[in-house]
């Protein structure tokens, strides 16, 4: 029997398509015309392909239609196949959520989050949403700020034995430490015995 995840080229490539570059109406007009089943995997599918858009406020209408015909915004691959996977072009095996992380869809990340997305999620390295911005190359301490008072573990430590404030340091990416550092919610002096990192952490953190 097919996965209902493995999506044949028929059906995906025109949708990828039409994720990508279509109208809103376009889009609906496309769902309605699906089965209960195919509007769960379609739509699930299709909130990764929007976040590509160029236009970031062109593809919030989309994302809520996609929604509204049931797309899973706590989808990830190892929920259905039981396996896990983790490549750099492979962003169907983490939520849509860490994708609009990874995109700096800002707006995107509030609206999955608006509409029950899960931030404390937490993938087979150890990290959640808080890391996962965190550590993003394009990481943006406007995410960071979204995400903290939502993370129920915000000194979580992944299989590396980083921390989101170690990941802060290590990348860097000083304006996320800086606000990292600032909250009592962080601990900025236990967490490695590397000496030179602990004392850049209480450092950042006596700066601010």
């Amino acid at each position: 029997m097919r996965s209902p995840w493995i999506v044949s080229s028929d059906i995906s490539i025109p949708f990828s398509t039409l994720c990508r570059q279509g109208s809103q109406e376009q889009i609906k007009q496309h769902i309605s015309k699906l089965s209960e089943a195919e509007k769960l995997r379609q739509s699930t599918v299709g909130l990764y392909e929007v976040l590509e858009r160029k236009d970031q406020k062109q593809s919030l209408p989309i994302l809520q239609a996609l929604y509204e015909a049931k797309a899973n915004v706590n989808y990830c691959q190892k929920q259905f196949t039981g396996s896990f996977s983790w490549r750099s072009n492979d962003t169907m095996c983490c939520p849509p959520l860490w994708k609009a992380i990874s995109c700096s869809h800002i707006p995107a990340a509030k609206a999955f989050l608006n509409v029950k997305a899960d931030p404390n999620f937490i993938d087979y390295l150890g990290r959640n949403a808080l890391k996962h911005a965190v550590g993003q190359q394009r990481g943006k301490v406007e995410i960071v700020k979204l995400l903290l008072p939502l993370t129920e573990q915000v000194n979580l430590t992944d299989k590396a034995k980083n921390t989101a404030f170690l990941l802060s340091l290590i990348h860097p990416s000083h304006q996320i430490a800086h606000y990292l550092a600032q909250s009592d919610q962080v601990k900025v002096d236990d967490f490695t015995p590397d000496t030179n990192v602990r004392r850049h952490a209480i450092e950042c953190s006596a700066e601010f």
